[in-house]
């Protein structure tokens, strides 16, 4: 977030190299955050990172910020315990 303010304040000065450097490094880190960490945490959770994605986008859109960090490990424990043998639910 503080990426931005500066890339504002670097154009408005006249630097505009440093502008686009932070751009590309802005970029970058947004880009990876949003496609390695939702495959990075459905590979930990046991969970398809797809499904992770939509869980965290229901969760957000229905609960707001809670429900985008309850969500998940809601569908996480509802899958242990359907391993488990405790829920059988779906198959």
């Amino acid at each position: 977030m503080i990426l931005l303010p500066w890339i504002l304040f670097c154009i408005l000065n006249g630097q505009k190299k440093l502008a686009v450097g932070l751009l590309i490094c802005y970029l970058l880190t947004t880009l990876t955050k949003n496609l390695l960490e939702p495959k990075i945490m459905g590979k930990q959770m046991g969970i398809h990172p797809l499904i992770l994605l939509l869980c965290m986008y229901i969760g957000g859109k229905l609960f707001g910020f809670l429900g985008f960090l309850f969500l998940p490990n809601i569908i996480m424990i509802i899958r242990c315990l359907k391993e488990e043998g405790y829920l059988s639910i779906y198959k």
